[in-house]
């Protein structure tokens, strides 16, 4: 066996700046890097406007039910559309289930942990992920093994669907939703603005 090995160059890889683009000029050169900036770019320009304008949870649809499969329970899960707290769009594109007692039996533990009595609350959550598709040949060096011959081409928006013994964290959520039932709980007066009104409401918002 010979002791050389090929040599390659060794890059540092710098994370995409999500608040820039490329700078078309006539005569450059563009690189992956250079596809990659305007992709990130326009993937969290797009991903800010629906987190931060419009908001996020379900769209439509993913309503879940339980049904008896035979003498079986399962967890249904309807078609729909969510949008994470990222800003990703997360589609169901045809109902989903879940045989519970398969389940249960693979978390024997934790359903030990968290059961009440006859009782256990379970919580079902959907989550964005990629999926890596359509692989197609890539030059390289020789005698390569025939998985490193090959490389996706593709990233296919997909989502996981989990249940939890515990709540998901949705601080955020939870504050808006207390700081509106807050706000509706002020009378409105017709009296004069003043600044130790409005440092006083600033006072109470903080409170």
């Amino acid at each position: 066996m010979s002791s050389f090995a090929p040599q390659t160059a060794v890059t540092t890889m710098v994370p995409p700046d999500p608040f820039k683009h490329v700078n078309y000029t006539l005569g450059m050169v563009l690189g992956v890097t250079d596809l990659t900036q305007d992709f990130v770019y326009g993937r969290e320009r797009d991903a800010a406007i629906i987190r931060d304008l419009i908001g996020y949870g379900t769209v439509c649809g993913l309503a879940v039910s339980a049904d008896e499969l035979g003498t079986e329970p399962q967890v249904l899960v309807g078609l729909g559309t969510a949008v994470s707290p990222r800003g990703q769009f997360i589609h169901v594109p045809c109902a989903q289930s879940a045989r519970l007692n398969d389940w249960l039996a693979a978390h024997a533990t934790r359903v030990a942990q968290y059961r009440s009595g006859d009782n256990l609350r379970l919580y079902v959550v959907v989550r964005y992920r990629e999926c890596l598709t359509d692989a197609v040949p890539i030059p390289g060096e020789p005698c390569r093994s025939e998985d490193e011959m090959m490389a996706p081409s593709r990233v296919q928006d997909d989502y996981q669907l989990d249940m939890l013994f515990v709540p998901p964290d949705q601080r955020h959520d939870d504050a808006i939703r207390d700081f509106w039932a807050w706000l509706s709980q002020i009378e409105r007066a017709d009296v004069p603005d003043s600044p130790a009104l409005l440092a006083a409401f600033e006072d109470a918002v903080r409170q």
